[in-house]
């Protein structure tokens, strides 16, 4: 029973620094070029170090992303209700089944909490059958754009924490940002090779005069 208690003890320290640290470790490896076992130490001592900021910064990114998630599907759902209701102007004949609008059997209004409703009981035609699988598929691109906000600002918003964290438990600045040396030495010979090509023509424009 003792070991099993010490086992559960490391299973639970493990798996909370898993969960509240995940976020970090795509950041970790970006940021400080770490690999993948650095990652995770890293991760694990900035969440047992300073738990209570982590929480902070968790509970500010996750209310600031759910007003911006907010604001984003608001405007999707926008973009479909026009586009719903301009198209209703010309489409005024009802469908196969004389059931309601032809539109509204390819395509139903879109809601604020439904952008897509896929379920419809209508009876259609082949041809009306047709259009409502390519309309949900153009439909599917604007939902599409909303999940990919989502997933931006998930990795954004780690990357800031991560880079507050890593300044607060390491003292490290947040410039300080992991650059591969390849690229470094590209970008430092630049300036280099144009301040030499300066000062050897610097002389000759003075033998000159």
């Amino acid at each position: 029973m003792f070991l099993a208690l010490i086992a559960g003890a490391l299973i639970a320290v493990v798996s909370i620094g898993t969960v509240a640290g995940f976020g970090l470790m795509f950041p970790a490896v970006a940021y400080d070029g770490s690999d993948c076992f650095d990652a995770i130490s890293r991760c694990f001592s900035y969440v047992y170090s300073r738990p209570w900021r982590m929480a902070f910064y968790t509970v500010i990114a996750s209310v600031y992303g759910a007003i911006c998630y907010l604001f984003v599907r608001l405007c999707a759902f926008l973009l479909m209700w026009f586009a719903h209701r301009f198209l209703q102007f010309g489409i005024l004949v009802d469908n196969s089944s004389k059931e309601v609008n032809k539109l509204i059997a390819i395509w139903p209004e879109p809601s604020f909490t439904n952008l897509i409703d896929s379920s419809s009981s209508i009876a259609t035609n082949w041809s009306e059958s047709l259009a409502g699988f390519l309309t949900y598929l153009f439909l599917l691109v604007v939902v599409g754009l909303v999940v990919s906000f989502v997933i931006s600002f998930y990795f954004s918003a780690n990357t800031i924490i991560y880079s507050l964290m890593r300044n607060k438990v390491d003292d490290t600045s947040i410039e300080d940002i992991y650059t591969d040396p390849g690229d470094a030495e590209d970008i430092g010979t630049e300036p280099v090779a144009a301040e030499e090509k300066s000062e050897a023509s610097q002389p000759q424009t003075e033998s000159e005069q």
